[in-house]
């Protein structure tokens, strides 16, 4: 599930429900939850009592950015499909959310896998960064446009992070922003989840072309090996200034 906080008291999420034959399909739901955190209340959502179905084909994994004041951006992976951006306007109180653009394909392919394990990011008022897996488990960096109301999204530029080969692997990814054009991604680095990696690369806020370290063909910066076993279901924070705080599962889950 992918939980949004609205305004100071309501939340929306977004989660798959596959009960009564329905196929991993794409779900919102809101609450009102007060600030002392007695009171949790489920609300309706466009006049449905409890869940509101966006999405009729696979949802998993989502990441929510926001966009304005009222439009939201939900990046998820489709199983079979791809990786798909579908963005929202959504009210103060989520009693309405109205669909702006509807699955938007950022992976490359709609290959099955294409998109898995994504996380998703705004790093200034024009772009927006992904960071997935592709089919053939190699890791990708994307960078994208969306318009202020939601309804145009354009890609940038894409990247292979780490290699063009085959099983390159960047898997399980957590995003976080470092400076005004360097960004820094949590990510395990070998089949099934083992080894853990912390890679770092550039992206312009402007015009959203994805580098790497001056004079180097590599698209990375830098990169760090923190755990030689496991680096998986990164959880991946900016705590201030220049230190950070990563959550995983290592060795023994």
């Amino acid at each position: 599930p992918a939980l949004l906080k609205r305004d100071a008291d309501t939340y929306v999420e977004a989660f798959m429900y596959n009960t009564n034959d329905r196929n991993g399909d794409g779900y919102l739901s809101a609450f009102n939850i007060s600030a002392d955190g007695e009171t949790l209340e489920e609300t309706p959502v466009n006049s449905n009592s409890t869940r509101w179905q966006f999405e009729g084909y696979d949802y998993y994994g989502g990441n929510w950015v926001q966009v304005d004041e009222n439009t939201y951006a939900l990046a998820y992976w489709d199983y079979g499909s791809g990786g798909y951006i579908t963005t929202f306007d959504i009210s103060d109180d989520a009693a309405t959310i109205t669909k702006k653009n509807n699955r938007y394909l950022f992976s490359q392919t709609s290959n099955t896998n294409d998109g898995r394990e994504n996380d998703f990011i705004k790093l200034s008022s024009d772009i927006y960064v992904i960071a997935y897996r592709d089919h053939n488990n190699r890791g990708i960096v994307a960078s994208f446009t969306i318009s202020s109301d939601g309804a145009t999204i354009t890609r940038k530029d894409w990247e292979y992070l780490l290699s063009s080969s085959n099983n390159s692997y960047m898997d399980y990814n957590s995003l976080v922003q470092v400076d005004n054009n360097t960004l820094a991604v949590a990510h395990s680095g070998a089949s099934s989840g083992g080894e853990g990696w912390i890679t770092t690369f550039n992206v312009d806020p402007s015009t959203g072309e994805i580098t790497g370290a001056s004079g180097s063909s590599n698209k990375y910066v830098n990169r760090l090996k923190h755990d030689n076993v496991s680096g998986k279901y990164n959880s991946f924070v900016k705590l201030g200034g220049d230190k950070y705080v990563l959550a995983y599962a290592g060795s023994g889950d």
